[in-house]
């Protein structure tokens, strides 16, 4: 065989190893969008299921049936860590929106975006929630659901799991603990915190306080550089 044929095999032959990272791929990148639809898909289906029969809806303060037959929250707090790996201190902002099922039940969904006091550590997570209504100023709310965006290259996809439960008093206050998952290089880290949250009102005047302290520490160290 002519040294020409064989170079021409060899030019024309698909290499095997392109195959295999190909087929490794393409798990990999179903387990990035799955989680991701997934949440979605059940997040569209807690907004759009038909509640019973109530009064309207309530913007910000939110009361079970028959009062509000769905509402927004809004919540805004400080939380502190278990673990030192990504700072103690750190921030939680959630945003979305819940439709009472029964008098004593409510679902929804909200996005969620956390901050550390350890540079560029940050998260956003799409989190289903329930909340059962213990009586019309008490709630207890669960929520549970994959990481979209967060530290590390790329920055969007499946970061890890945020679970989180909390105790409500009319929107206002409640008492959160949350553990998170995050996926790193070497493994997966476990975190968890507890964190008090201001809500509705509350947290339109906690927001930019807190944005207000965070700049006069920014300039302040800048300075003192």
């Amino acid at each position: 065989m002519s040294k020409a044929n064989v170079s021409f095999r060899r030019f024309t032959r698909a290499p095997k190893s392109d195959g295999r990272r190909a087929q490794d791929r393409f798990p990999a990148a179903v387990c990035r969008i799955f989680p991701l639809a997934l949440s979605a898909f059940v997040s569209s289906l807690l907004l759009l299921l038909p509640s019973d029969k109530a009064y309207g809806q309530c913007f910000w303060q939110a009361k079970p049936l028959p009062y509000c037959q769905s509402f927004w929250f809004l919540e805004s707090g400080p939380r502190l860590g278990t673990r030192e790996a990504y700072g103690k201190m750190g921030h939680v902002l959630a945003l979305g929106k819940m439709r009472n099922r029964q008098s004593h039940s409510a679902l929804g969904v909200g996005i969620e975006f956390s901050t550390g006091s350890e540079s560029g550590l940050y998260r956003l997570a799409i989190m289903p929630r329930y909340r059962r209504w213990l009586s019309q100023n008490w709630a207890a709310d669960a929520a549970l659901g994959p990481a979209v965006l967060g530290e590390g290259y790329p920055a969007v996809g499946y970061k890890g799991l945020s679970v989180m439960v909390a105790l409500n008093y009319r929107g206002l206050f409640s008492l959160n603990a949350e553990m998170e998952t995050r996926r790193l290089e070497y493994g997966t880290h476990t975190s968890y915190s507890m964190g008090l949250r201001f809500g509705s009102y509350l947290a339109l005047v906690e927001i930019p306080a807190v944005l207000a302290v965070a700049v006069v520490i920014a300039m302040a160290l800048a300075r003192s550089d």
